[in-house]
């Protein structure tokens, strides 16, 4: 796997199109969607990002892809 930068070596421009893609609402469904894609199970998702476990299976069942 390819080594994630640190914050020290993130431009301006990186900072920006990362909190466009995965801030707020909308980028955390397409980041737990991408995921679930994937085959990544809510367990994994939680553990790997932080986003609670309820929030990631509130997201699933919104987007109808869990009932």
């Amino acid at each position: 796997m390819e080594r994630i930068p640190g914050p020290d070596e993130l431009t301006e421009d990186d900072v920006a199109r990362l909190l466009q893609l995965y801030g707020g609402r909308e980028g955390q469904d397409r980041l737990v969607l991408a995921a679930h894609r994937l085959g990544f199970s809510a367990a994994r998702i939680h553990w790997l990002s932080g986003i609670a476990r309820d929030t990631v299976a509130r997201i699933l069942k919104r987007h109808g892809v869990v009932s």
